[in-house]
């Protein structure tokens, strides 16, 4: 394969990883009040859904870099991927609270994982075009 061809690859798996961080995180809060309703779910339960992704941020962003060190950037983030991937499949299924707060952690654990490494990703890769590429990863 090419140069220009796997360089085109890489960008558009770049664009549909940057995608899936923001689907698992803005899903939730358009619908939070049909949700409530019809899992029944208290307004503190409500909240903690809310609050996971910060929580997974912190949690998650700095173990991310030290085992991204040891296990490789790529695989990391392959792995990352696919936990994003298990936990918004996995909410297709979730019919009660526990599980919607079970699923929304996989995701979101994944989606604090890959964030940080996204940027040495691109500076690994396209070492030329890093700044823009950079809008990839850091568009709202």
């Amino acid at each position: 394969m090419n140069k220009t061809v796997s360089g085109g690859l890489l960008m558009a798996a770049l664009f549909l990883a940057a995608l899936n961080l923001r689907l698992s995180i803005n899903s939730i809060s358009p619908i939070l009040e049909s949700i409530r309703n019809e899992l029944n779910m208290s307004a503190s339960l409500a909240s903690l859904l809310t609050t996971i992704p910060v929580l997974c941020m912190g949690i998650f962003s700095p173990l991310a870099a030290k085992i991204s060190g040891r296990w490789g950037l790529e695989r990391v983030i392959s792995w990352s991927l696919l936990l994003i991937g298990a936990g918004t499949l996995l909410r297709f299924f979730a019919n009660s609270t526990i599980s919607l707060i079970i699923t929304a952690l996989i995701a979101r654990a994944g989606i604090a994982s890959v964030g940080p490494l996204l940027s040495g990703f691109i500076k690994r890769y396209f070492v030329s075009t890093v700044p823009s590429m950079m809008p990839f990863i850091h568009s709202p």
